[in-house]
């Protein structure tokens, strides 16, 4: 078993690798649900929701009524809400750490001319 990066990087190689072969499935005609379905839990894994998204779509148009689409795409839909949120607290975040040190950088400023008047 690897760890690190090196592993991640590894699995995330493997899904790549089967959603090909999924791909080359479907493309020569042999459709089947389990295709799909496997197709958009490798881009989910992948954090590539638009594709996860829309092979979801593609089997509950094959299936109306799938549980296993219909509970992945909901799945999906919670995780760009929750990963868009993380995203919009970090460049918050951001934003807060670059105007305390803006502050900062005016403090030591305002100190130093301040300095340099009194002499």
């Amino acid at each position: 078993q690897s760890s690190g990066s090196s592993g991640i990087n590894a699995e995330y190689g493997g899904i790549r690798k089967g959603i090909r072969l999924l791909e080359e499935l479907c493309r020569s005609g042999v459709d089947q649900r389990d295709f799909v379905y496997y197709l958009a839990v490798g881009y989910y894994r992948l954090r590539d929701y638009t594709p996860a998204m829309k092979h979801c779509q593609r089997l509950l148009e094959m299936e109306p009524g799938n549980q296993q689409a219909t509970q992945l795409l909901e799945i999906i839909k919670k995780k760009r809400k929750k990963d868009a949120m993380i995203g919009a607290a970090v460049l918050g975040g951001g934003a807060v750490a670059l105007t305390g040190g803006l502050l900062v950088a005016g403090a030591v400023v305002a100190a130093g001319i301040a300095a340099v008047r009194r002499r």
